[in-house]
């Protein structure tokens, strides 16, 4: 039996934005994600209608609330109207899948804050579960034009001891 919380964001652009990227899905919570932090993962999709035909990534970054932070590899490019999943662990980097390489998971279980940081310090950022919220000192970035810093989405999760 696989135990894993995972959630998706609404498309992207829909109330007149104009981000070329954002977060899609993201997997916190996976069974025994302490050996196996692949359980957890961020999908990053490319809206083909604000995207040029390809998006260097090479500036880019993640970072959750901790500060812990993934650099996306020189020269990554992500496709117009494409996703790429970032796994915590480690892998083999393709162009649909590339991995932070970490020992443990990135994302907290009960909520966290998952920023795209654009090279030019602005950011797209997703609050999800009881996370704390966003911490805009911590990001020393602006909100991304346009509005592209959706609303917090909030799942109504707690563990319980059954």
């Amino acid at each position: 039996m696989q135990l894993y919380r995972e959630i998706g964001m609404p498309p992207l652009n829909g109330n007149g934005e104009q981000s070329p990227l954002g977060v899609a899905r993201i997997r916190f919570m996976g069974e025994n994600d302490a050996a196996n932090p692949n359980n957890e993962f961020v999908v990053i999709v490319s809206d083909a209608r604000c995207a040029r035909s390809s998006h260097d990534m090479s500036a880019y970054r993640l970072r959750n609330n901790a500060g812990d932070e993934f650099t996306f590899p020189v020269g990554f490019r992500i496709e117009a109207g494409r996703s790429v999943r970032i796994f915590s662990g480690t892998g083999v980097n393709t162009p649909t899948e590339l991995y932070w390489g970490r020992a443990a998971p990135a994302w907290g279980n009960r909520g966290d804050c998952v920023r795209v940081m654009y090279p030019d310090g602005t950011r797209w950022t997703w609050r999800y579960g009881n996370s704390i919220g966003c911490s805009e000192s911590l990001d020393g970035a602006l909100p991304r034009a346009g509005g592209s810093t959706p609303k917090a989405m909030l799942l109504d999760w707690s563990p319980r001891a059954d």
